[in-house]
This record gives structure tokens, C-alpha cells and sequence, in this order.
């Protein structure tokens, strides 16, 4: 007989933990003798074996070197008990949590599976090749964009840095003066919008990214940074390198 107990957590994720009262596997951690600890991930089901599984996750990896956070993907296999065999398919989401060292590679075991109540996408690849593994990847982060593009929307900010150089709205265009013998009047691309809050700082917001990256990078080309005082427009978190300048012959 099975017993079905469904919680909510912060009113959009149902946590639906399935429980069999016949299951006999001894590695399960309801009804076994496997007693779970640790780290806990939670990802997307990638491929399905005989009581197990493996599951696809992202996580930010700090880089010291520049300075920056990278998105990385990881992949874990994790034990599947009897109980759960049955609820848990390919494209799912589940946690997993560490256990004792079942196998070589096994090191966790699926304790839940998580359910939203929003409407989701779900990508998957029929074949497991170079070229569609590509492919899986650009469109889900195609479609992930599109997500926050809509929803909280992408924004890029510029530095104007240099005695005189400044910028400031006229009508419906950018106007730059940026030490060139005239000033520059950029337009700004439909579905972009462009705020000022100061002289020395434009702000650039829309819900397309490829859009608003393409428009920061435009207005940057008009005066890109120099190494030796650092003057030019540059992005508010890039980093210059700078040169020492040439102290002449002796």
C-alpha cells in the first residue's frame, strides 16, 4: 500500500515524498539501513538505470584570477530506491544528499522529488553526440535568458572617465563628448532604454541580452580605454591594466 505525503515550501515548491510500506531494498534511506549525510544538490534527472540515476545541476565557481564568478555544470549519479523507482522519469527535479560510498561512483542517494505549481520548460536531447550536446546547451540558455529578460531584465552600466568627457539625453539619442574634435550622437536601438544619472555614468536596460551587451559595446567603441591613465568609457566592474608610461632615453 502506498502513502503519499505532499508539503509546501514557501507557497511555489510541493515536495512529494513517496513511501511504500512493501519496499525491501536494504540501500533505501526510508525503509533500508542507509543512513544519509552532508552535501545535498538538486538538479534535473538526465538518464535513468536500473536503481540509479543521474542528475545535471549548475553551481558558481569563484575565479581568483579574474576575479569573477563562473557558471559550471556538474553531474552527479546517485542511488534509486525501489520506493522511488516508479516516480521518478527523465526531466524530473530532485535532491540528492550524500551517503557512504555505495559503488565507485555512487556516493549519493534521491531522498525527494520536487514539483513546482508554475509552468516549466523542460529541454531534453535524444542523442547523447558532440553536436547535440551543443546544441541542448544554447537553447537552454537561450530560453533561460529570455526568462529573466522578461522578468527582471538585464542592465549594463558605463564609466566615462577623462577631464571633459561627459554625456547627456537629447531627445531621443545619446549625446557623447568624449575629447573628439566633435561630439558624437549615438541612437538608441528600439526596445532599449538609456538613463543618465550623471555625467560621468550611462546606464543601459532592456529585456533582450544580446540587445543590451550589443549597445554597451557600441558606446564603448567610441572611446575605448587606454592603458597609461585609464581614460575612455569602460564598463562600471572591468578592471584596466595599466602601463607604466616611457620615461625617455638617458
Amino acid at each position: 500500500m502506498e502513502r503519499k505525503e505532499t508539503k509546501q515550501k514557501s507557497g511555489t515548491i510541493l515536495v512529494e515524498t513517496v513511501k511504500n510500506s512493501r519496499c525491501n531494498d536494504l540501500k533505501c534511506h526510508v525503509h533500508g539501513n542507509l543512513k544519509i549525510r552532508g552535501r545535498s544538490f538538486e538538479g534535473i534527472v538526465t538518464k535513468k538505470f536500473n536503481k540509479r540515476i543521474t542528475i545535471e545541476f549548475e553551481r558558481m565557481i569563484y575565479i581568483r584570477k579574474y576575479e569573477r564568478y563562473a557558471k559550471k555544470k556538474g553531474k552527479i549519479h546517485a542511488r534509486l530506491p525501489d520506493c522511488m523507482s516508479n516516480q521518478i522519469n527523465i526531466g524530473d527535479f530532485v535532491r540528492v544528499r550524500e551517503c557512504r560510498p555505495l559503488s565507485k561512483i555512487i556516493h549519493f542517494a534521491v531522498i525527494e522529488k520536487i514539483k513546482t505549481d508554475k509552468k516549466s520548460i523542460t529541454i531534453t536531447s535524444e542523442k547523447v553526440d558532440k553536436k547535440n550536446k551543443a546544441l541542448y546547451g544554447l537553447a537552454r540558455s537561450l530560453i533561460n535568458s529570455m526568462v529573466i529578460g522578461v522578468t527582471e531584465g538585464f542592465v549594463k552600466t558605463l564609466k566615462i572617465v577623462g577631464v571633459g568627457y561627459k554625456a547627456q539625453m537629447e531627445g531621443n539619442g545619446l549625446l557623447l563628448n568624449l575629447g573628439h574634435s566633435h561630439p558624437i550622437q549615438y541612437k538608441v536601438p528600439e526596445g532599449i532604454k538609456i538613463d543618465v544619472p550623471d555625467m560621468n555614468t550611462v546606464v543601459v536596460s532592456g529585456i533582450d541580452k544580446q540587445i543590451v551587451g550589443q549597445t554597451a559595446s557600441e558606446i564603448r567603441k567610441f572611446r575605448p580605454p587606454e592603458p597609461y591613465k585609464g581614460k575612455g568609457v569602460k564598463y562600471s566592474d572591468e578592471k584596466i591594466r595599466r602601463k607604466a608610461g616611457k620615461t625617455g632615453i638617458k
